[in-house]
């Protein structure tokens, strides 16, 4: 048991209340405001801006970095540390080019709240700085090196959290500078544009460039990423005002940690921007028709009431609810156009995947289609010293990282006897479906799993919901007298297997996603016979299945802002 006193109140703390917890996040957790910079959750405190410092006994101690110890005398704050705050923040002042009215995020700046915090409102010194490139060379950050406190924080997550290693320090002093992969433009380095970076910078070093001064009367709430079957938690902020997403982050707090991938911070962020714009277009053709979910299910009986020889097929970017009324409806004329695999379901948790000490990696670009378990693996092999194998795989940022690069299942023959026990083959699910066969006839008496990749974000949905899960030979069952009925939000993964080959002679009823991409693809289609138009997944509450079989729930973000404005 550990005693301690803050500002003249007592504490009794157990051992297990001790254990890995600094005194900074004993007096957070416990109601009392210590600033601080250069920390941030989940990271490792380095104890570097000197902004938490307290007294302990009359000495003054950083608090972050300090263990909690049996008889402490606690004060947060008083004249000598208030004086000792601003003079530090002081100094992180004068190194750069801190004039925060022209600085984007000013107003919700870490830095600059600081500033008014110790009530800063002049220098005792003369300012200077270097004046560094600005680097707009990345399609998504702005990065000024003139703005950086050198907190380490974007050094720290993209290395600690992400596993990308792209982001370290050069130099010394007030020369020292954060660059990527020892001094690349950010776009040109090895960056996969998971902005974790920009989420963790405390002042306008990092900038979402879509974000600019976007970002001044915002709200958020948490949902989850149905891009990929990772399903990693996210936290949408929306302006109050002007009726559109402002920025999307990762949820630190949710299953995943803090991960998060381009795809939902970037990519579905102007993909939506764009679908709202496309929305409002005028639309001229008449056999073109817009549905919320909640007409959806009288729509469909109308449909099938009109229709004698009819088959449906559709894929993973459907919800649970939607997936389980268009199977109600059709019943077993309803198939996937990929096959899909039951033993998704015996996939180990996204915590099981760090205890493996080797990996095997094939023919999936995780950084590309992945990210968060792309994340996991690269941070594992580089700071824990776990093992891994790259198999038909041609991305740098794992073949640099691999212990051996295999170009044939075949080679695995002449890894029997030297592969170390407890590792994880990491493939999609239609790769299993062709290999795993000949993988388990490879490793006998070994100890391995397999993580099974889903092709789209809910087909373990599909699984759960849909009685036709063996679709190799469905072209054997097209023919041009059916009318076809194709359900996706993403059509471009129709096209990418050529299903459309196969259907271009047919009647069509195509219920997808109003954007840019997929109105492409429709140009190029014959025989429509209708166009049904769904709602965008950010403007539908459901849910759906990761992965690892977790129930995650999408939240209609505007339904949402209305709750919250009440």
């Amino acid at each position: 048991m550990i005693n301690l006193t803050i500002n003249g109140k007592s504490y009794n703390i157990s051992q297990e209340q001790v254990e890995n917890r600094t005194l900074w996040q004993f007096l957070k957790d416990n109601g009392y405001y210590v600033p601080i910079l250069c920390n941030y959750e989940n990271l490792k405190p380095v104890g570097r801006c000197r902004l938490c410092v307290v007294k302990d006994r009359g000495r003054i101690k950083t608090s972050c970095i300090a263990p909690l110890e049996n008889g402490m005398e606690i004060i947060t704050d008083d004249p000598d540390l208030r004086k000792y705050r601003k003079w530090a923040l002081q100094f992180l002042f004068s190194e750069r080019n801190h004039y925060c009215m022209y600085c984007a995020i000013t107003s919700h700046c870490e830095f600059q709240n600081l500033g008014y915090y110790t009530k800063l409102d002049h220098f005792s010194f003369p300012t200077f700085f270097n004046k560094y490139e600005l680097d707009n060379s990345h399609n998504h950050i702005l990065f000024d090196n003139n703005r950086c406190v050198l907190c380490d924080r974007c050094v720290r997550v993209c290395s600690e959290i992400a596993g990308h290693f792209v982001l370290e320090t050069i130099n010394k002093g007030i020369e020292r500078l954060v660059v990527a992969d020892g001094g690349k433009k950010l776009g040109e380095s090895s960056c996969v544009s998971c902005g974790l970076c920009v989420q963790v910078c405390p002042t306008g070093t990092l900038l979402d460039k879509y974000s600019l001064y976007l970002d001044k009367n915002s709200i958020d709430f948490n949902s989850y990423c149905y891009l990929c079957p990772v399903g990693c938690g996210i936290k949408i902020y929306i302006n109050k005002n002007k009726d559109y997403i402002v920025k999307i982050h990762s949820d630190f707090n949710s299953f995943s940690n803090g991960l998060i991938c381009y795809k939902i911070r970037y990519q579905e962020l102007l993909n939506y921007r764009l679908f709202k714009a496309q929305q409002y277009q005028q639309n001229n053709k008449l056999n073109e028709y817009y549905l919320d979910n909640n007409n959806l299910k009288d729509f469909l009986y109308s449909i099938i009431t009109n229709l004698k020889d009819f088959l449906v097929i559709l894929d993973g970017t459907l919800l649970n609810q939607e997936l389980k009324l268009i199977n109600d409806i059709f019943k077993n004329n309803v198939y996937t156009y990929y096959p899909i695999t039951k033993d998704i379901l015996n996939n180990p948790d996204f915590k099981e995947i760090e205890e493996f000490q080797n990996y095997i990696i094939i023919n999936v670009d995780l950084d590309k289609d992945y990210g968060a378990i792309g994340s996991l693996i690269k941070r594992n092999v580089k700071l824990k010293n776990k093992n891994l194998i790259t198999l038909n795989l041609n991305n740098p940022n794992y073949t640099n990282l691999s212990k051996l690069n295999i170009n044939n299942i075949n080679d695995l023959k002449k890894l029997n006897d030297t592969l170390y026990d407890n590792f994880l083959f990491i493939l999609n699910a239609i790769d299993y479906i062709q290999l795993k066969d000949d993988i388990k006839d490879l490793l006998t008496n070994k100890n391995y799993r397999f993580l099974i990749l889903p092709i789209k974000t809910n087909d373990v949905g599909i699984i759960y919901f849909i009685n036709n899960l063996n679709t190799i030979n469905l072209s054997l069952k097209i023919n041009d007298n059916k009318t076809i009925i194709i359900f996706s939000r993403d059509l471009k993964n129709i096209k990418e297997i050529n299903l459309f080959k196969i259907i271009q002679n047919n009647s069509k009823i195509i219920f997808t996603l109003k954007d840019y991409e997929n109105l492409e693809i429709l140009n190029n289609l014959k025989n429509i016979k209708l166009l049904v138009y769904l709602p965008h997944l950010l403007n539908f509450s459901g849910n759906f299945y990761n992965m690892f079989n977790m129930l995650l729930k999408t939240e209609n973000i505007f339904k949402e802002l209305s709750l919250k404005d009440k």
